[in-house]
């Protein structure tokens, strides 16, 4: 059941972040419509775990809502708790794909939010073996964090970021970037 409902939710936002601005909160309502479906329990009265149908109802809120910046945060916490379980699936792509779509649609979002989706990517593009696009990802993350005066998103991009120089063998870059998340 999750597997499809992450498609759907995949593709939504794949048509969301490719439509016309215009467009946006209309497709954004036929996508909460269309996913509401899977709260249902399916044709063998199967329902989705309670961890998936938070992170639904979150999607759903966040579609409904999506002109505003609640709307937009309570979207990207969704995905990134969707994006979560697809990784722990195995479904990278999925995931990356998931995420990066929310980042185009999720623009106006929280800078917690919008760093924490980026962060959430960039770790899904280290699994990937992309390191160099991680840490970049990472930077941009540091970044938002930065001007946001985000402790906790500053932490967690250069723990990214230490975990990235540590698979490439330079322990001192590492380290550095370890003490920066202390």
């Amino acid at each position: 059941g999750s597997d499809t409902m992450w498609l759907l939710a995949a593709h939504c936002l794949y048509r969301l972040a490719r439509c016309d601005l215009s467009e946006r909160d209309r497709m954004a309502r036929q996508a909460a419509v269309a996913l509401a479906d899977y709260r249902q329990p399916d044709w063998q009265g199967r329902v989705l775990p309670e961890k998936e149908l938070r992170d639904l109802d979150l999607v759903i809120a966040g579609l409904r809502n999506l002109m505003d910046r609640r709307g937009m945060d309570s979207l990207s916490c969704g995905v990134r708790g969707m994006a979560s379980r697809m990784v722990d699936a195995g479904a990278l792509a999925l995931a990356y794909s998931m995420l990066t779509h929310a980042r185009l649609v999720a623009t106006g979002a929280s800078d917690r939010e919008r760093a924490l989706l980026t962060a959430d990517q960039a770790y899904v593009v280290r699994l990937l073996g992309d390191l160099d696009g991680a840490d970049e990802l990472y930077a941009v993350a540091e970044e938002i964090g930065r001007n946001a005066e985000d402790f906790a998103v500053l932490a967690r991009a250069a723990v990214g970021r230490g975990v990235i120089q540590r698979v490439r063998g330079n322990y001192p870059r590492a380290r550095v970037q370890f003490e920066r998340a202390l």
